[in-house]
């Protein structure tokens, strides 16, 4: 027979060590004491907010107790399941995603999981000018070819796809000036202002007559030298043309 609702909750009163409902769970074996609830939440209309009266986690509050708890979900409906088990923290907003978008918070479910699902709009990356920044100081890259060869070692706030990501955000400007390269940089044996002045004559449409340049033995050189994409963007006077 366990104790009534009532007899349960005078029995806390009791036993002031017992502050949370974590603490309960952890210890209430010890006490040897068959009357008590291995499910406190079974009684009718009970809450262990009347009991241990404490304000809920916030937002990065939250997130660093999930983290502790070391339960590595991977999804929301883990989650759902998680907040039925009677050790769950009452701090913690079952329904976070309502609770904080309703306080005016962005919320996303990857981030408060900490299970790498994240949405690209949801991941918090570094300004354009601290990508660049992080890329001079870190990193010796000199191509676009340089940066996707190195992408795997980059901190997880460079996006992988940083000429997309910083173009939808009206920042891109090029290759060279991401890789802090001014327009006298010399790639090889010919840089931006002599292949320029040898490609703009020629009035290309696009990447696939600029292709066709290296059929030609006296582009030859010239085609090889400009592959990276900036120039070719720069030369052909076509943002965003990629070969």
């Amino acid at each position: 027979m366990k104790y009534t609702k009532e007899e349960f909750v005078e029995w806390l009163n009791q036993h002031p060590k017992i502050d949370s409902a974590k603490k309960y769970f952890s210890t209430y074996k010890s006490y040897k004491d068959s009357k008590l609830p291995s499910r406190p939440c079974d009684y009718d209309n009970f809450s262990w907010l009347d009991i241990f009266p404490k304000k809920e986690y916030d937002y990065q509050e939250g997130i660093k107790i999930i983290k502790e708890l070391g339960l590595n979900f991977k999804n929301r409906n883990e989650w759902k399941e998680y907040t039925k088990n009677g050790d769950f923290d009452i701090r913690l907003p079952k329904t976070p995603q309502g609770y904080f978008e309703r306080k005016k918070i962005d919320f996303s479910w990857g981030v408060w999981l900490g299970n790498g699902n994240v949405k690209n709009g949801d991941k918090i990356y570094f300004s354009y000018n601290e990508v660049k920044d992080y890329l001079k100081n870190n990193f010796s890259l000199r191509t676009k070819e340089d940066f996707d060869n190195n992408k795997d070692n980059f901190d997880d706030r460079v996006p992988k796809d940083v000429q997309g990501y910083y173009g939808r955000k009206g920042e891109w400007i090029d290759w060279f000036d991401l890789l802090n390269k001014d327009g006298n940089y010399k790639l090889g044996n010919i840089n931006y202002d002599e292949s320029k002045s040898k490609i703009l004559p020629l009035n290309l449409k696009n990447q696939f007559e600029f292709k066709d340049l290296s059929k030609l033995k006296n582009y030859q050189m010239v085609y090889q030298e400009i592959l990276n994409n900036t120039l070719l963007n720069k030369v052909l006077g076509k943002v965003g043309m990629i070969i």
